[in-house]
């Protein structure tokens, strides 16, 4: 059983995610240029968006290399001694965790300096994705067995066997390449963000002066500091997709916890937004169509809609999001009469353009149903009537 989630979304001016040479990421699809954004980049967002956590509240993942250090933060500073470092970072090799990082000593620069260098925890080769409890739960047993690697790793590895993961590790799962047991598969597949609409990337030049500068230099007529950076104006199509039986798993089988998981992913995956450039572009937007469908079918990305792209024409009476809003419901209804999509399928449509695309849907084989209000009310009632229906 799967929920999968579509949106069209539109966005002005924007740099959300660049790639190794400051550019913006762009892909090539059905033969054009498309700007993306990368899935990690969007799974970030949502992981740190308010949202995602005040509706659980439950457990907050945490992704670091600094396991030793958090340990001991909640250990207390009584705890903090020159032994008990050495056996928290051969308790973390126990566990699986890999390797700790040299620390590399410099030269006494003073004694702020080398007081602070020698204060450094080690720190994991490799960042790990935790979550608090599950720190809690390493630290209670670290201090149980009086610091013990041995029989702390043995018996922190018996008790997390049982225990409840975080809904973000839950949702998009962990590998640890050294200890196999570690490994969550996630719940969540999560598709790059690309353009519906062929896309043209400005170069935003900018320059900067010196507020300070006197008369002698401002005669000089340059700036200060100048450079560029890109933009481009995106209607992005994003996909996800939760598979209710890894997630449920992970859950340890808690259906309200798995409720409250699903409903607010869909919810911040509607929300969240990267933070790429976002003072100087202000990029928030809502999304102006969303698709919910629940199934016990495979997912389908619906991102082949687009393999045209979406082409305006001067003085159109529609927008982009709108005309990407009814090129997805006439892929739609191919795909429907070709491999009966809907069958099987319950679903659910959120639109800006909702009176629209209803009357373009009754002369197809489509039975959507597509409300223009009241998002979270519908989605809450969507997925309590659909999550668990066999």
């Amino acid at each position: 059983m799967f929920f999968e989630i579509s949106v069209l979304q539109q966005f002005s001016g924007i740099n959300l995610n660049r790639d190794d040479t400051n550019l913006l990421k762009t892909i090539d699809f059905g033969g054009f240029k498309r700007q993306r954004v990368s899935s990690q980049c969007w799974k970030n967002a949502i992981r740190k968006h308010d949202e995602f956590f005040s509706n659980i509240n439950y457990d907050h993942g945490i992704r670091t290399k600094k396991m030793a250090s958090e340990i001991f933060n909640l250990a207390g500073k009584e705890f903090d001694t020159e032994k008990n470092r050495k056996s928290v970072n051969e308790f973390l090799k126990n566990v699986g965790l890999g390797e700790m990082e040299v620390q590399r000593k410099q030269k006494n620069k003073g004694p702020t300096l080398f007081e602070a260098e020698n204060n450094e925890f080690d720190k994991l080769k490799t960042l790990f994705f935790t979550s608090e409890k599950e720190l809690a739960l390493a630290t209670q047993i670290l201090k149980k067995q009086n610091f013990d690697p041995v029989s702390s790793a043995k018996e922190f590895n018996k008790e997390r066997l049982n225990f409840p993961l975080a809904p973000d590790i839950s949702l998009f799962g962990r590998m640890a390449a050294s200890e196999v047991t570690l490994n969550v598969e996630s719940a969540v597949q999560f598709a790059h963000a690309i353009s519906t609409n062929e896309i043209l990337i400005e170069d935003d030049f900018y320059t900067a002066l010196d507020d300070l500068a006197n008369s002698a230099e401002r005669a000089d007529a340059g700036a200060s500091m100048m450079g560029y950076t890109q933009i481009a104006s995106p209607c992005f199509y994003r996909y996800a997709c939760i598979s209710m039986e890894t997630l449920f798993k992970n859950l340890n089988n808690d259906k309200e916890l798995t409720l409250k998981c699903v409903n607010s992913f869909i919810e911040t995956f509607v929300n969240a937004i990267p933070t790429g450039k976002k003072n100087s572009t202000a990029p928030s937007t809502y999304p102006d169509s969303v698709l919910i469908s629940y199934s016990k079918k495979q997912p389908i990305n619906l991102v082949n809609a687009f393999l045209k792209p979406v082409r305006m024409e001067r003085h159109s009476k529609i927008s982009l999001a709108e005309k990407s809003s009814f090129q997805l419901f006439e892929y739609l209804e191919k795909l429907n009469d070709l491999f009966e999509w809907e069958k099987e399928r319950k679903n659910i449509c959120y639109s800006l353009f909702a009176e629209a695309l209803n009357i373009k849907q009754e002369k197809s084989s489509l039975k959507i149903p597509i409300v223009g209000s009241k998002f979270s009310e519908n989605l809450n009632q969507f997925l309590k009537e659909n999550i668990w229906s066999k």
